[in-house]
């Protein structure tokens, strides 16, 4: 119920802004609206972080606590003929735009919730039923035109329950006859289908930016980056394995990576993140010389376990040493625009390698799992 409040709420909002042809102009009093176009539908419909950035400790970006906010939610009065759940030709170009904007890198990788309602004319039970035809309706032309997957789409029918305007005039029961889509925030990615990312350390050296490869050799002297962009939404994991052995969370945020970044898991799609997040902010080495590296993945869903999956991975392109309860009581050392500084964990933090390294966790499933991995010498 509460979130049926917050859905009304926001929906009541948006139709000040969302009038799309003249019998909803002449229902808000003759005011001046614009068609509700690809673009619009997009920026409605993605998070507020996607546009608004905010920074904190070194270089943190991350988007706000949306639970607590209202649905991410656009109302389209779509012209279903009277008593009728077939799309009409009437509908075409609205629907296009809604699948436009659906089947675009920034918002493809989320699943959706389509509401139909209607007005109060009719019998209660029949417009609960015609409610979902059309909200079905919807989903299916979505499918069918913009391939957009039937398990990404989920439809609801609420018929006259949750009308945003007066049913006592022809106006007001138009904008009630409509169908609400809701981004859920929830990932989506097809089964069988594995994440795809954009994936890139930099380092600084001296006044000299470059793309890092495999087998490098970094010093004290030298600065470091990594950043990754995912083609769809997914839950991305980022550590790296010093010459001792220590693993360090880089990526999602934790009580002891929140000094790198503040955003969490899933990420977003077509999004570029950077560890650090500020592009004046860089990661450098402590005293401790041999060969480290750098380790990403990425899986459609929570991964329960991602350091074991991440030493597995290491394990098996390179058998190495793993240290038995590293101290993670050492300083971590950030470059910022004025000098270093220590970033201390908390102490007796400590990680002990799972048994079995060479072996992914069996909630993992290798067919869906992105792996990337780079090494270096720290000399």
């Amino acid at each position: 119920m509460d979130r049926q409040r917050g859905i009304l709420k926001a929906t009541g909002v948006l139709l000040a802004l969302l009038a799309l042809h003249t019998p909803l102009g002449q229902a808000l009093g003759q005011r001046q609206v614009h068609p509700l176009t690809a673009e619009t539908i997009e920026k409605l419909l993605l998070p507020a972080a996607e546009d608004q950035i905010k920074t904190m400790g070194v270089g943190v970006r991350g988007r706000d606590d949306h639970t607590a906010s209202p649905p991410l939610a656009v109302d389209m009065q779509i012209p279903f003929d009277f008593g009728e759940p077939d799309i009409n030709s009437r509908a075409d170009g609205m629907l296009k735009e809604l699948g436009r904007a659906l089947s675009g890198a920034r918002l493809r990788g989320y699943m959706y919730e389509i509401h139909g309602h209607t007005c109060s004319l009719g019998n209660p039970h029949a417009n609960m039923v015609l409610s979902e035809q059309r909200a079905a309706a919807v989903k299916r032309y979505l499918v069918e035109y913009f391939s957009l997957s039937p398990d990404q789409l989920i439809v609801h029918g609420y018929g006259q329950e949750h009308p945003i305007a007066s049913n006592d005039t022809e106006e007001g029961r138009e904008i009630n006859r409509r169908v609400t889509v809701i981004n859920t925030l929830r990932p989506y990615r097809q089964a069988g289908q594995r994440p795809n990312l954009s994936v890139k350390a930099h380092f600084r050296r001296g006044q000299t930016e470059a793309q890092m490869s495999s087998g490098i050799t970094l010093t004290e002297d030298d600065d470091y980056s990594i950043s990754f962009e995912p083609a769809q939404s997914c839950f991305v994991y980022v550590f790296q394995c010093d010459a001792q052995g220590r693993w360090y969370q880089l990526f999602p945020s934790s009580p002891e990576s929140s000094h790198y970044t503040s955003q969490s898991n899933p990420v977003r799609a077509a999004t570029v993140y950077r560890i650090p997040e500020k592009g004046n902010l860089w990661l450098y080495l402590d005293e401790q010389k041999g060969t480290e590296a750098l380790v990403v993945i990425a899986y459609p869903e929570e991964v329960q376990k991602p350091l074991q999956v991440c030493q597995s991975i290491l394990s098996g392109d390179n058998p190495r040493h793993y240290a038995e309860g590293a101290d993670f009581s050492k300083p971590v050392k950030s470059m910022g625009v004025k000098g270093s500084r220590e970033i201390h964990r908390p102490s007796g933090s400590k990680t002990k390698p799972e048994p079995e390294l060479s072996r992914r966790p069996s909630e993992v499933d290798e067919a869906t799992l992105f792996r990337w991995s780079i090494s270096f010498q720290h000399q």
